[in-house]
């Protein structure tokens, strides 16, 4: 699965890096509204883990809000969710293929990955303005 997945970047132009000794692919997005970083994560053969996470750490004294705006968030998505990581202040978007109960496919890969990258590209601005706010 490695391999395919490695090919699979590839075909679409994504330089990549390989994190966990051939467990993870990191990479950067670069969209209209900012940069954030990538993990395809795998999950054994249960499945692929799609991670978009935040350059810019939640400050600790905004976590509340930052928590409360990430729930509120989460009660409105279908598919993935975000979290908030309190060692770290990351924070990330997470979406799944679950590989269980289906076959790998290229076209439900795409599916899940241009939804992490459109749902992290739609919040981002007011995610970072609750970081940056005074």
């Amino acid at each position: 699965m490695f391999e395919r997945l490695m090919k699979y970047l590839c075909r679409l132009g994504i330089n990549y890096e390989v994190q966990d000794k051939t467990t993870a692919f990191d990479f950067q997005i670069n969209s209209a509204v900012g940069k954030w970083n990538c993990l395809l994560s795998l999950q054994t053969a249960a499945g692929i883990g799609f991670y978009s996470t935040l350059l810019a750490p939640v400050p600790r004294q905004k976590h509340p809000q930052m928590a409360l705006f990430l729930m509120y968030l989460n009660n409105q998505q279908l598919f993935g969710n975000f979290e908030l990581d309190l060692k770290t202040g990351d924070v990330r978007f997470k979406t799944y293929l679950d590989l269980e109960t289906q076959d790998f496919a290229e076209h439900l890969l795409d599916r899940t990955m241009l939804r992490n990258v459109t749902t992290m590209e739609r919040y981002f601005p007011q995610i970072m303005q609750i970081i940056k706010a005074a």
